[in-house]
């Protein structure tokens, strides 16, 4: 009857010990998933500003064309 209870008992403390890995391993994962997603939420801001001044250049560089055009059209 020793063995088996003495078997038991060590399923018992493997099973402990796995359900902390376990939960180490998931703890882990939950923190690697909330930092790529503050990570995401930066690049996506970033990528917004970025988009804005993109578009701001763009309109910028529009002027620029049209003034030079009615110069040479001035000059023609």
């Amino acid at each position: 009857m020793a063995p088996c209870i003495s078997l038991f008992s060590r399923a018992l403390k493997m099973g402990a010990k796995q359900n902390s890995v376990q939960a180490r391993i998931t703890k882990a994962m939950c923190h690697t998933v909330e930092s790529a997603s503050e990570e995401n939420e930066k690049l996506n801001d970033e990528n917004e500003r970025l988009r804005l001044r993109n578009y701001e250049l763009k309109r910028e560089l529009e002027e620029v064309y049209r003034k030079l055009w009615e110069t040479e059209i001035e000059r023609g």
